[in-house]
């Protein structure tokens, strides 16, 4: 059996030199990574692994290790985190700019029953815990009316600025290959 490439879906904390070069001699040339924001506070609150460990600068030396390796990276980013800040907003777009990934994805923050979040949201009247018995809700987003429309606009103003600003373009189908 032959792969001709292997994508990963990890965590930027997961990211050091032994892994990289383990995941390029399997024959993986491409990954995502959850970045989610370029604020440290708002990946703070997310509960996102590496904790105070993982600053801005910390995150740029890893995710060049990618490009060292040969690994076309991609990042995964939420927007409408609850308190998300215009400041918090441009330190997401500084921190992609200088990451300078191959691909971008951006969703609006969704709440899901049993995590902390949804009991956030319960707490502050956004849901009631008996919403989740409705078969029409399949997710709930965090922020709902003007909230949402606005974040959903950046999501899409995120991908638009990125996707051209991206380095390469990426991985295209080409049968049962892919290439850049």
């Amino acid at each position: 059996l032959i792969f001709d490439d292997i994508y990963l879906h990890t965590t930027i904390a997961s990211l050091d030199r032994e892994m990289l070069r383990a995941f390029r001699r399997a024959g993986g040339r491409h990954m995502f990574v959850g970045l989610e924001s370029g604020s440290e506070r708002v990946r703070l609150e997310m509960g996102k692994p590496g904790g105070k460990e993982l600053s801005n600068s910390e995150i740029l030396r890893r995710t060049a290790m990618c490009r060292e390796e040969g690994i076309e990276l991609g990042v995964f980013l939420i927007v409408g985190w609850p308190g998300e800040t215009e400041v918090d907003a441009r330190d997401t777009e500084a921190l992609v700019e200088a990451i300078a990934p191959t691909d971008i994805q951006t969703s609006v923050l969704k709440i899901y029953p049993g995590t902390a979040l949804c009991g956030r949201a319960v707490r502050e009247g956004r849901i009631r815990d008996e919403d989740w018995l409705d078969p029409e809700c399949a997710f709930f987003t965090y922020v709902r009316g003007e909230e949402l429309v606005a974040a959903q606009q950046r999501a899409q103003s995120l991908e638009e600025r990125f996707q051209t600003h991206c380095i390469r373009k990426p991985f295209e189908s080409q049968g049962d290959r892919y290439a850049l």
